[in-house]
């Protein structure tokens, strides 16, 4: 059709559409790398984090920055690697690494029990509990380098806990 001059083009709605949903196919497979969905297994995180919550992890968290004292971090137990924890920074050293420990020194194996990990050893950071109830995780800055750390972690309902 022409109005004064102009000839209007119709886009199919079915184009558009077709748009959309590759966008959103996108962001749902940038989401399923990034992120991962972990069951906490254990008391040691207690009361931040206890035994069954379900965390969302960002694996890419230390792409560009340290972790900072403070943060609930994922990573793979120094004694059995294919074991994942979950644990509080609680100091760093650049020479020596990263010192970790759970927020329940009585039920927790950390730092105090396997000494200063690699910084490669962390997987990610734990960003949000999102079951039972959601709870951010709150920022770096708001613990002192004493704050103690998380417990063990499982895949989110995989085989057994690690």
């Amino acid at each position: 059709m022409n109005r004064g001059g102009r000839q209007r083009v119709a886009t199919p709605v079915f184009l558009l559409g077709g748009a959309v949903i590759l966008g959103l196919a996108g962001a749902v497979g940038w989401a399923q790398r990034r992120f991962s969905r972990i069951e906490v297994s254990g008391a040691s995180m207690s009361p931040t984090l206890d035994d069954g919550d379900f965390v969302i992890v960002d694996q890419h968290a230390y792409r560009r920055r340290a972790p900072a004292i403070g943060d609930i971090v994922l990573l793979r137990d120094p004694r059995v690697p294919d074991r994942e924890l979950v644990k509080r920074v609680a100091r760093i050293d650049a020479v020596r690494g990263i010192w970790v420990e759970g927020d329940n020194p009585e039920a927790s194996t950390d730092s105090r029990d396997f000494g200063w990990i690699a910084p490669e050893s962390i997987a990610g950071r734990v960003v949000a509990r999102y079951w039972p109830e959601p709870l951010r995780i709150p920022s770096a800055a708001s613990f002192s380098s004493t704050s103690a750390s998380v417990g063990n972690a499982s895949g989110g309902g995989s085989d057994g806990s690690t």
